[in-house]
């Protein structure tokens, strides 16, 4: 439902632009109406299979209150009812799988084009995940801009990489907030890196900012000093 109710608002931005007839936006916007309807009369299908077990349940404990049925009866009741809850669990376990989370709250900056985004007219700026791409562990696919925490991201060379650790200190200035010296720590370190020349591998680590953000905006330009033990190195980011 989520993914045809998503594919339905991407045709009416894509209207909006004349990129797409109107039919197109009705055919979307009707299958996820249905896709809805559907979700709703499985939901109400697992409860109404639910509350007819549990019913059966009570009318075979009454009957053994009158001793019109047996102890196995009553304990096959039992069973049916614990099976019902263990497959509505796993059902409602499945639907909490479909929401991706975000760590933080804010406002959704960026989302990377797909080859379903293809059909863009070229310079829209409007950039979609369309239903069937396949999004791997660690693939970005959404950017949010939020103004209660940020990160610089700098590279640190091979030399040094076996040195730095999640939780380092780490210090930030820079050119947009001078004479503040800005307290940091390392909270994610690339597996991979890239290859920067002269045979050089470099490393992608991300220093979240442990301090108040005001003047801080997204963009910026900073110095990082990663303290290594009793060294430190600086390394330029943003």
């Amino acid at each position: 439902m989520t993914r045809a109710e998503r594919d339905a608002a991407d045709y009416e931005t894509l209207y909006q632009t004349k990129a797409v007839p109107g039919d197109e936006v009705r055919v979307r916007r009707e299958k996820a109406e249905d896709a809805k309807r559907a979700l709703e009369q499985r939901q109400a299908a697992s409860d109404a299979g639910l509350a007819s077990r549990q019913k059966a349940l009570e009318q075979a404990q009454l009957d053994l209150a009158t001793e019109a049925v047996s102890e196995k009866d009553v304990k096959a009741g039992e069973l049916a009812v614990a099976n019902a809850q263990s497959e509505l669990a796993e059902r409602r376990r499945r639907l909490a799988d479909l929401r991706v989370t975000a760590p933080v709250s804010g406002t959704v900056r960026f989302i990377p084009r797909t080859r379903t985004s293809s059909m863009m007219p070229t310079g829209q700026s409007a950039e979609v995940l369309g239903p069937g791409v396949r999004v791997y562990e660690g693939d970005p696919f959404l950017e949010i801009a939020t103004t209660e925490r940020a990160c610089v991201r700098v590279d640190v060379d091979e030399t040094d990489i076996q040195r730095v650790h999640i939780g380092m200190k780490a210090k930030i200035t820079g050119d947009a907030f001078p004479g503040r010296e800005l307290p940091g720590e390392v909270s994610e370190i690339q597996i991979a890196g890239r290859k920067a020349g002269q045979g050089v591998t470099l490393f992608p680590v991300t220093i979240l900012i442990t301090s108040p953000l005001q003047g801080v905006r997204m963009g910026m330009t900073a110095d990082v000093t990663i303290k290594l033990g009793e060294d430190a190195r600086p390394g330029k980011g943003g």
